[in-house]
């Protein structure tokens, strides 16, 4: 694989960003390039749709540098990564 493989991780409700982020270093020996999306569950002073616009904006970076990305998510992250899904389908 090429370093033009990135993957979104969405974590849930208990969010564990750092954790996340520890256990997938190890993914750019295989050439693929973790990020690690934190959609601050907690806080929702801001809403749903910030945090969907933020990640959103992640993608297209990552896309206009003609890169593949691909979207994870962990229990509530799943829901997030669907709707992420349906607004960047091209991507």
């Amino acid at each position: 694989m090429s370093a033009d493989n990135h993957v979104i991780i969405i974590p849930g409700l208990g969010n564990w960003v750092r954790e996340h982020i520890w256990v997938l270093s190890s993914w750019k020996k295989l050439g693929i390039i973790p990020h690690v999306f934190d959609a601050k569950w907690r806080i929702e002073e801001n809403g749903f749709q910030p945090k969907l616009e933020k990640a959103i904006s992640l993608i297209d970076l990552i896309t206009n540098k003609k890169a593949r990305v691909s979207i994870i998510g962990n229990s509530a992250g799943s829901s997030f990564a669907i709707n992420l899904y349906a607004r960047r389908k091209k991507q």
